[in-house]
């Protein structure tokens, strides 16, 4: 039940954020509202940047399997890099007899902070195939491949709607945590 509520108040969330929201293109992830930035800034009025920091810290302790080892970069109260997997991220296509091919990815979410907003970026995106072996691209490089863009930069059926689906509910589900730890805290 605690899932299905969560879920609930993430996706209402993710619908309020339309001005922090991702969208994908050709090129990359951009900021829906604003298309030149490959990044959003997330806004947190009345928190520092110190706050800002340690909520997401322990965004990262308490929503990270090994948060110890996804943390790669860490400079105080100004800066948090966390690595980042997830499997079965996106459905690449189905197959002949209805099974699923999913795509998993690997990155790294940065946060850079300052006092009532925080700039979240992705950086050093890898992308494979249910195999882990077969890679896929963000936009084909030619030939037979899996790719969210194919080589013309045109979508490549649903997956550019999956992709930036992705990355907005962990957006979501960020501003979720930043704005109600203390709340849910307070409560047991």
């Amino acid at each position: 039940m605690k899932k299905v509520v969560l879920l609930a108040i993430v996706l209402i969330s993710s619908l309020s954020l339309s001005s922090q929201s991702f969208i994908a293109t050709s090129e990359g992830l951009r900021d829906s509202s604003n298309l030149a930035n490959e990044y959003l800034i997330l806004k947190f009025e009345g928190k520092t940047a110190n706050q800002l920091y340690d909520a997401t810290n322990r965004f990262c302790q308490k929503n990270y399997t090994n948060p110890k080892n996804s943390l790669k970069s860490d400079i105080k109260n100004e800066y948090l890099k966390i690595g980042t997997y997830a499997s079965s991220f996106i459905q690449l296509q189905k197959g002949m007899f209805g099974e699923a091919y999913t795509g998993n990815i690997l990155f790294s979410a940065c946060f850079s902070f300052k006092d009532g907003k925080v700039k979240f970026e992705i950086s050093e995106v890898d992308m494979t195939a249910w195999d882990g072996e077969h890679k896929v691209f963000y936009t084909s490089p030619g030939g037979l491949n899996w790719s969210i863009f194919k080589s013309n930069g045109k979508p490549r059926g649903e997956l550019p709607t999956q992709y930036q689906t992705y990355f907005n509910k962990y957006v979501a589900t960020y501003v979720w945590f930043i704005n109600n730890e203390k709340k849910n805290n307070d409560n047991w």
